[in-house]
């Protein structure tokens, strides 16, 4: 599993408002952009970063979805959790 490492701010980018490294303890680190939005949708539904790494590196589904983003989801204790993630650039 995933664990976050350290947090830096983002550079004002659009609506990116944090950016996040999660590293798996060998060597692997994945940076995770998060918007405004986001940050308050994950807090009103108590939902860690950590979660959100999980969802994306290793997700019981993956689909494409409206606007050619990305969706991942995944299974927590019988509550289902779906990420959407940009489009690839």
């Amino acid at each position: 599993m995933y664990q976050e490492r350290c947090w830096t701010p983002a550079q004002p980018r659009g609506q990116m408002a944090s950016t996040f490294f999660f590293t798996d303890g060998k060597n692997h680190v994945m940076q995770i952009e998060f918007t405004a939005h986001a940050l308050k949708r994950m807090e009103e539904r108590d939902i860690g970063r950590n979660e959100i790494a999980l969802v994306l590196t290793d997700p019981e589904e993956k689909m494409t979805v409206k606007f050619g983003r990305r969706a991942a989801f995944r299974y927590f204790n019988e509550t289902g959790l779906v990420v959407i993630s940009a489009a690839p650039q």
